[in-house]
């Protein structure tokens, strides 16, 4: 699975960058202090020091890193700036990261 996941992340990493105009456009939704956290989190699924932990529903990968911590923002469930070492792989070619429940369990 992880050999298909490209090694560099993607422009799209924008979206989940705390404080940046593309993360503000998409509604301060769940997020990294920065693309080199992100790039690290990628840099340990190839290196295998992050843990493969499933796939969701849409077949995303997610692995956990203690290395990085990201904040895991899902209002409707009560969750603002939930500290996370769970992360989410969207894409493959030029994949970015969006930080995910701490207690995220494969289905």
């Amino acid at each position: 699975m992880s050999a298909k996941i490209g090694t560099k992340i993607s422009q799209k990493q924008l979206r989940h960058i705390k404080n940046r105009k593309e993360w503000i456009q998409r509604g301060k939704g769940s997020y990294m202090e920065s693309i080199d956290d992100a790039q690290k989190v990628l840099d340990a699924m190839h290196s295998g020091d992050a843990k493969i932990l499933g796939t969701t529903n849409q077949g995303y990968l997610v692995v956990k890193y203690d290395g990085v911590t990201g904040f895991n923002n899902n209002p409707s469930a009560g969750f603002i700036d939930q500290a996370t070492n769970v992360f989410m792989i969207k894409g493959t070619k030029s994949p970015s990261l969006v930080p995910t429940s701490p207690m995220w369990k494969p289905k």
